[in-house]
């Protein structure tokens, strides 16, 4: 997204810098060869020790020299438009680049803000995913507390019922032994009854067996006979 750093080049109506510096050479150069002109009149002016010299001398020195001055101001002039309109251009050439910058900065702090926005609600999602995950864990942690408190209330019901059962089938064997040892000496008392009424009984036929046989007649004689 980033753009290189460019240099505005100068305007396309300003002359060339090769030429502009050949212009002010050869306008300095004038300049100064006035100047040299000039020197060299006084001085020869000075030598003769002539006053109508001395004055031509100086006439000439002053129109020189204001002849360079005027050289030099322009030259001085030419330089500033020309600096002022390089100014000009770079100022235009830099304008133009900010305005690229802020466009390419604003193209980019668009595409970071939906970025940004897409990395929020990807966390938002995240995070309601993370709370959900977490309530889930927190209910299968509850249910496996109640499963395990349920679990090992059973062991402990399947325990006592175990520990009730054992006493109560050492109880019912102890009942049934006991039954076992009445029903026993029931039925020894019974058989013993049984006995004695059985041997009371043979002794009462045995009894009319011999009540009978004494009851009954003697056979007679003639029944003998006959």
């Amino acid at each position: 997204m980033g753009t290189r750093a460019t240099y505005p080049e100068p305007m396309a109506t300003s002359p060339r810098p090769s030429q502009r510096r050949r212009q002010r050479s050869v306008r300095l150069t004038l300049a100064v060869s006035l100047l040299s002109v000039a020197a060299g009149l006084v001085v020869v002016a000075v030598s003769t020790q002539s006053v109508a010299l001395l004055n031509v001398a100086a006439v000439g020195a002053l129109l020189l020299g204001a002849s360079a001055a005027r050289i030099l101001h322009t030259e001085l002039l030419q330089s500033r438009r020309v600096h002022a309109a390089d100014r000009s251009a770079q100022a235009q050439a830099y304008r133009r680049l900010t305005d690229e910058r802020v466009a390419e900065n604003a193209t980019f702090t668009s595409a970071m803000t939906a970025r940004l926005a897409g990395s929020a609600r990807s966390v938002r999602e995240l995070e309601g995913t993370l709370v959900l995950a977490e309530r889930r864990v927190a209910e299968s942690e509850q249910k496996a507390s109640t499963a395990g408190r349920r679990a090992q209330a059973a062991e402990q019901a399947a325990v006592e019922l175990r520990e009730a059962l054992e006493a109560r089938v050492a109880e019912l064997a102890e009942k049934a032994e006991q039954v076992r040892a009445s029903a026993e000496a029931y039925a020894d008392e019974k058989a013993a009854e049984e006995a004695a009424v059985y041997a009371s009984e043979a002794e009462t036929i045995v009894d009319l067996l011999a009540w009978d046989q004494r009851s009954r007649p003697a056979p007679t004689p003639a029944l003998k006979q006959a």
